[in-house]
């Protein structure tokens, strides 16, 4: 088993859409539909919609928790734990939450 795709859904899909685009420094998203904007050339697949059943939490590894913080807060994200490696020895994790409200987990080794 391996993960084909990440869709985040939000009402403003577009808007959540770009806030990644921005944070990831991506290409602009291909429209599939009225309703729904990806990246097929991602592995694994992300997209983003306007699906109301469910949310989840998606993890980044980065070089550097602080600065991947202080990115995505300057992008709209809201802090929502501070960097520790208290949860997991050897690595720092952090986390914020989107612009549509998902949590978006980072972490780092220590």
């Amino acid at each position: 088993m391996k993960i084909e795709a990440i869709l985040l859904h939000s009402e403003r899909f577009a808007e959540l859409a770009d806030f990644y685009r921005r944070a990831l420094e991506l290409p602009e998203p291909t429209p599939l539909g009225d309703s729904h904007v990806g990246w097929p050339s991602t592995t694994p697949y992300l997209g983003f919609d306007n699906d109301p059943y469910s949310a989840i939490s998606i993890w980044f590894k980065v070089d550097d928790v602080d600065a991947a913080i202080e990115k995505l807060v300057a992008l709209g994200a809201t802090p929502l734990t501070p960097p520790s490696s208290d949860e997991s020895p050897g690595e720092v994790i952090a986390r914020v939450r989107d612009p549509a409200g998902n949590i978006v987990g980072l972490l780092a080794d220590a």
